[in-house]
């Protein structure tokens, strides 16, 4: 069994890194410059440092999408540059590291809950090659969390494989790297009280309570550092309710159909809404209903490692720029109640069809993420892109004339914030740049604040 084990952890390491060895060869996209090339707390900074100070290093100037606590990440991306450089090779070849490393410890947590062997790399392997995973791991900002959701599966795993000391050094890991990783009490105790026995909210509190110890003692630090939010930052969530339909929407869809994907997205139709918000009805219901009690405790758990992490960029929706309402990286730990629920629904029909039916999602999956993946080498492709899904988008139109302005393409500068302001003509912000290049200039600013 171990030795089994070994190789089907093996096999999935060696496929994300295959897969995604294309990615080595991408430059700077976007917040890149921001974090990485213009920023020189990657030289000079320290440990304390990283620990006294927000993410982006604009503590006590910026809005409050910038008070990002994650001082893990900073020392991550400062040992990286000490190490090697400036270097996208060794910035992206880490990132595809922690991606496999997330896939391993999916199978191993699905072993360790009691699923199967084959629907374990069922659903180990589709998560592996999901497309919505390329934002994470081709941009070299999202290191910061291929490294916090590894952390986080490996953590998870370790607690089901009763190794409590490793689960819950590798938790704190992970919530000092990014924020997300704050919902690990609650996906321990779905975990508890679901698949470990006795089967009791007793058993799950016991289990669940040192990893919200050491979520205290992140927002503590946090307080200390950051302060409280702004007056008024609180109410915003509550004040965007309308909107909280529409993003659920998006990232669902984007879950299982994650085509075409880019960094900006139009608001979904209202078709689109009405369809996702009755299949979640329909799933809620079912899972109610459902009298085999495995397969009841699969839908629930499926369900719980769907929606408990897509909690945080559903309510933080209001905080980022209104073109980036929707992340594709913050999905990351989401897509393994995605696969595992394929995995799970597939094993209960034919025999045969677990493999075949895995195998074709997997090879769809795979090609969607290398086509995916070509458009992540370069600003302008990844720009161009952009515009072909999301035609309206400002954000991507002044990214893309900036870059052509920077190559001293003028002209073609000019004709895409043109097309902008045709497309957009109450946008202020396509027209302020419009005149700033017909001055012959161009700010060094993107609009906008950058996504938490």
């Amino acid at each position: 069994m171990l030795e089994q084990t070994g190789r089907a952890t093996i096999c999935l390491a060696l496929l994300v890194i295959v897969l995604f060895a294309p990615a080595l060869g991408g430059g700077f996209i976007y917040d890149d410059q921001v974090l990485l090339v213009d920023n020189p707390r990657l030289i000079h900074g320290t440990v304390s440092s990283a620990f006294t100070s927000d993410y982006w290093g604009f503590l006590g100037r910026g809005p409050w999408n910038y008070l990002v606590y994650r001082p893990l990440a900073i020392l991550s991306f400062t040992a990286l540059q000490r190490t090697f450089g400036l270097s996208p090779f060794a910035l992206h070849s880490t990132g595809i590291l922690f991606h496999a490393a997330a896939t391993v410890s999916l199978y191993l947590l699905l072993l360790g809950i009691g699923q199967s062997a084959a629907v374990s790399m069922a659903a180990a392997l589709l998560f592996a090659v999901h497309p919505l995973h390329v934002e994470a791991v081709a941009w070299m900002v999202g290191l910061t969390e291929t490294q916090s959701d590894a952390l986080t599966l490996a953590s998870l795993a370790c607690f089901v494989h009763r190794k409590p000391r490793w689960s819950w050094a590798l938790a704190a890991l992970a919530v000092f790297t990014k924020e997300g990783a704050a919902l690990m009490p609650v996906l321990v105790f779905a975990l508890a009280w679901l698949c470990i026995k006795p089967h009791n909210w007793r058993s799950a509190m016991g289990a669940a309570w040192p990893f919200a110890a050491i979520d205290a003692a992140y927002f503590g630090a946090r307080l200390a550092v950051l302060g409280g939010p702004p007056a008024g930052a609180l109410r915003t969530p509550f004040a965007a309710l309308r909107i909280y339909p529409a993003i659920t929407a998006q990232y669902v869809k984007n879950l299982f159909w994650p085509w075409p994907l880019t960094i900006t997205y139009d608001p979904p139709s209202r078709a689109l809404v009405i369809a996702v918000w009755l299949g979640i009805a329909l799933y809620v219901i079912l899972a109610a209903r459902c009298r085999d009690h495995a397969l009841r405790s699969d839908l629930i758990l499926c369900g719980v490692l769907i929606a408990v992490p897509f909690s945080v960029p559903i309510l933080t929706a209001p905080l980022r720029e209104p073109a980036l309402l929707v992340q594709d990286r913050m999905c990351y730990v989401a897509t393994t109640g995605a696969c595992l629920l394929i995995a799970v629904l597939l094993a209960r029909m034919p025999r045969r069809v677990l493999p075949v039916g895995c195998l074709l999602l997997a090879t769809a999956g795979a090609v969607a993420t290398h086509r995916q993946i070509e458009f992540w080498h370069d600003e302008e492709p990844f720009w161009r892109h952009a515009l072909d899904v999301t035609p309206d988008s400002a954000l991507a139109s002044v990214c893309l004339a900036r870059v052509m302005f920077l190559e001293m393409r003028f002209e073609e500068a000019r004709g895409v914030l043109e097309e902008a302001a045709r497309r957009n003509p109450n946008e202020k912000t396509v027209r302020e740049y419009l005149e700033h290049l017909r001055n012959g200039q161009f700010p060094e600013s993107l609009p906008g604040p950058k996504a938490p």
